[in-house]
Parts: C-alpha cells; sequence; structure tokens
C-alpha cells in the first residue's frame, strides 16, 4: 500500500508511472475537502510474481512527536 500526497495534476501525470510498476490508483482523493495538498491510496496484489496477502485493516496516526513509532502503539 502507498499514500502519495501532491496536487492533482502532478498525480495525473505520473498514473502512467506508478501503473508500469505494477500499482493500482483508487481514484478518490482522500484530503478532499480538508484543503491542501491531493492524497490518494495505491495498491498492489502482487510483487514479483507472487500474491500479496490482502490488508483488511490498517491504521494511521497523525503526530508531530518524532520519536512516536508505530511499534510503540498500543
Amino acid at each position: 500500500m502507498l499514500l502519495l500526497g501532491d496536487y492533482d495534476d502532478i498525480v495525473d501525470n505520473n498514473n502512467d508511472i506508478y501503473e508500469k510498476e505494477g500499482w493500482t490508483l483508487v481514484d478518490y482523493n482522500l484530503n478532499k475537502g480538508a484543503g491542501g495538498q491531493s492524497i490518494y491510496l495505491l495498491y498492489q496484489t502482487t510483487y514479483n510474481n507472487v500474491t500479496i496477502p490482502a490488508i483488511t485493516d490498517f491504521y494511521i496516526k497523525s503526530t508531530s512527536d518524532k520519536n512516536d513509532h508505530p511499534d510503540q502503539l498500543t
């Protein structure tokens, strides 16, 4: 899974590059209505011809603490 943040025209102009690498772009701005840059989700179902198990759940945490790492979450 990849979260891509940039301006819409830059994402649109580079989508072919991601597709050639096996990424699929979910064509929806996750930051829609919030202002600022757009955020898009990209995903792969295979890597080096090996099927990748599906991600069924994920967590995104916003923090300004540079010492806060996901392995420290409870």
